[in-house]
């Protein structure tokens, strides 16, 4: 973390202020750290999706049995995971 961000957040914590009453430069500080967090998470999202759906073909190409129908379901929960995260930790909803 950079010296900026650390006195940024350091003064956030310290002061509990909102954001509207922390400098224009803090603001722009945390602003930063918000998008890299956003971008971590869409990132996570997209490549768990890419991933499924590559699984999701190869497994479409297999033989129907209930295995499968298994698999199907244990990769559909697996997204649906890192779906509810992106969300939560990402936009901030629940």
């Amino acid at each position: 973390m950079g010296e900026g961000m650390k006195r940024a957040v350091a003064a956030a914590r310290a002061t509990r202020k909102p954001r509207s009453k922390l400098s224009r430069g803090d603001q722009l500080i945390l602003e930063r750290r918000d998008n890299r967090e956003l971008k971590k998470h869409l990132r996570n999202l997209t490549e768990t999706v890419a991933q499924f759906m590559a699984a999701l073909d190869a497994e479409m190409k297999l033989p129907s049995d209930a295995s499968r129908g298994k698999r199907i379901a244990h990769m559909t929960n697996a997204l649906n995971m890192q779906n509810d995260i992106a969300r939560r930790f990402g936009l901030g909803q629940r």
